[in-house]
């Protein structure tokens, strides 16, 4: 390896290092994966029964301005 491939190697190592740093806020314990997964199910189940339900009211909305406008002609 030459010198300049050791430094470029180097600084990475020092960028991904300050980078989890920053992100674990001095914590030096390991992330919490399983929660944070468990969570994200939690989120992702709640965010799609919140567009089913959107999506159904857009239905009933659709419903009724055809009833209202077959209604009116």
């Amino acid at each position: 390896m030459t010198l300049s491939g050791y430094f470029c190697n180097s600084y990475t190592f020092k960028d991904a290092r300050d980078y989890i740093n920053a992100v674990m806020n001095g914590r030096t314990d390991p992330p919490p994966i399983r929660e944070w997964s468990a969570e994200q199910k939690k989120l992702t189940a709640t965010k799609c029964a919140a567009c089913e339900r959107y999506y159904a009211l857009q239905d009933e909305v659709r419903s009724i301005d055809s009833y209202a406008g077959a209604r009116i002609i």
